[in-house]
């Protein structure tokens, strides 16, 4: 019996020696630098490291098993301790990126770290380097922002050329047709009685294209850009714009807005606007809707726009859909003054935007 428990030992003693070399080549094989802290007191030294630390540290971490965090980091120590210290302790995993120097080699690179813990007092640190990744994400949110920007730019010269066009439209064309209308109104007052008789149907009909040509005049200014905007601000271009669209779509439009005025620039102002236009005109195409519900307020120190509708609901796909440049258009005039536009179905049926922009910069 005790020739058959030594034997069985020792091959228990090979297994566990093999598992652990078998753990051992694992480690070491790790594609990312993975360094092992043990608590020691009331720090953590090195205890460990794998080839790809070693390879990153040109051997410079072969020195520094038995160190201290702090005298191994130097100037990164006190962060890198603490989330050391916050992984032991709430014996939960820790994540951050960082840039780090290293003596080495002198290079700055980006570094997302990982913080494990390990029972019963071992902090298992993986790092990857992620300068590349780092860079074109950072590349991307440049060129991003410039696009934005020249969005912005593009929009705020087309709203002036709107306003150019509506301001000529109206100037030039509405002045000359009200004057062609005064026109053949004094003809029609001095042709002698016989010929009045004659032409009367004709000069009815020619004062009826007047009068049409020019309240079509009149709609095309207020479209390119309504002049209640620049006149009364935001509030009353809102309650005419949801008037406006409740007679023209038949549908019933409630409108809640603040009793006070609202302190927002014409640029910002603008952009709101055209946000709910756009809103609306997607209710009237989409929706199958029978009302919609408009509302404004300001909330800490941003102005939410709320628009509901009681129609089929929007779904996930039609959300997240490239080709929806309506919706595109909505989130980039929000984005550009630092808001958003969230879209999403209605918890009763029915679609939900809302829009939250910034008051101030």
């Amino acid at each position: 019996m005790p020739v058959r428990k030594h034997a069985e030992r020792k091959r228990a003693d090979q297994e566990l020696r093999e598992s652990e070399e078998r753990q051992r080549a694992v480690f070491k094989g790790i594609p990312v630098p993975t360094y092992v802290w043990k608590k020691a007191g009331d720090d953590f030294v090195l205890a460990d490291y794998n080839d790809a630390a070693e390879t990153i540290t040109h051997g410079g971490v072969a020195r520094s098993v038995g160190s201290t965090l702090t005298a191994m980091y130097g100037d990164y120590a006190p962060d890198i301790a603490r989330d050391v210290a916050r992984c032991h302790a709430e014996r939960a995993t820790v994540k951050r990126q960082m840039r780090y120097r290293f003596r080495s080699t002198g290079e700055t690179r980006d570094l997302a770290v990982t913080y494990g813990f390990v029972p019963p007092d071992t902090v298992v640190v993986h790092t990857e380097d992620v300068t590349e990744r780092a860079e074109a994400e950072t590349a991307l949110r440049e060129s991003r922002a410039q696009l934005r920007e020249l969005a912005g730019r593009v929009r705020s010269a087309r709203e002036r050329e709107r306003a150019s066009i509506a301001r000529q439209i109206h100037d030039v064309l509405g002045q000359a047709l009200t004057a062609l209308k005064l026109d053949i109104a004094w003809l029609q007052d001095r042709l002698p009685t016989r010929q009045r008789a004659e032409l009367a149907e004709k000069i009815r009909g020619m004062l009826a294209l007047v009068n049409a040509t020019i309240e079509q005049a009149r709609t095309l200014v207020t479209e390119l850009r309504p002049a209640i905007l620049d006149d009364l601000g935001l509030l009353a271009a809102i309650e005419w714009e949801t008037q406006e669209f409740a007679r023209r779509s038949g549908l019933r439009c409630d409108l809640d807005l603040p009793a006070e005025r609202i302190p927002l620039d014409a640029h910002r102002a603008t952009d709101v606007y055209r946000i709910l236009q756009e809103a609306l005109t997607n209710v009237a195409r989409h929706a199958r809707a029978q009302s919609v519900q408009v509302s404004l307020r300001l909330e800490s120190g941003e102005l939410v726009l709320d628009v509901r509708d009681d129609g089929r609901g929007i779904t996930d796909g039609e959300i997240a859909d490239p080709r929806a440049l309506g919706l595109l258009g909505m989130r980039e005039r929000a984005l550009v003054w630092g808001g958003e536009v969230a879209i999403s179905p209605a918890l009763r049926g029915g679609t939900f935007v809302q829009v939250r922009i910034p008051c101030a910069p």
